[in-house]
């Protein structure tokens, strides 16, 4: 079972979750009951923060599951809602950077791909659902 994040485990003026990666996040750090930096972050959040294994994004992601006590979305409170297409591609290009080289070039690809079909699906149906003689009087 997850905890639940209360403000009875954190004394007034503070905040229950922060998360950052550079030096400059040391003072907001400091005012969290649970502060976490990703892996990538800078050296000197030693000792202010506990560190994450995984950089960027997943750093976040295990912070917050930390927190939690569970994965992010795994339960009915936090579940996000469905995406459609374009939102999730526009998600898999934003995180192409943390995929890895090999992983974000089939990602890259897979994201083109369904862009190319896409396109070609909205052609399809103007064309379609133009009048009969192209639609000149």
């Amino acid at each position: 079972s997850g905890r639940r994040a209360s403000s009875s485990r954190r004394a007034p003026g503070t905040v229950g979750l922060a998360v950052g990666d550079s030096a400059g996040d040391a003072g907001f750090l400091s005012m969290a009951g649970s502060p976490y930096a990703p892996a990538n972050g800078d050296a000197a959040l030693r000792g202010v923060a506990r560190r994450t294994r995984r950089s960027y994004q997943a750093g976040l992601f295990q912070a917050v599951a930390q927190y939690l006590g569970h994965a992010p979305g795994s339960c009915a409170v936090c579940r996000p809602p469905r995406l459609e297409a374009a939102a999730r591609d526009l998600l898999a290009l934003l995180s192409v950077q943390e995929a890895g080289l090999e992983r974000a070039g089939r990602r890259l690809l897979e994201v083109s791909a369904r862009s190319l079909a896409a396109e070609a699906q909205m052609r399809r149906l103007a064309r379609d659902t133009q009048p009969a003689g192209g639609g000149r009087p």
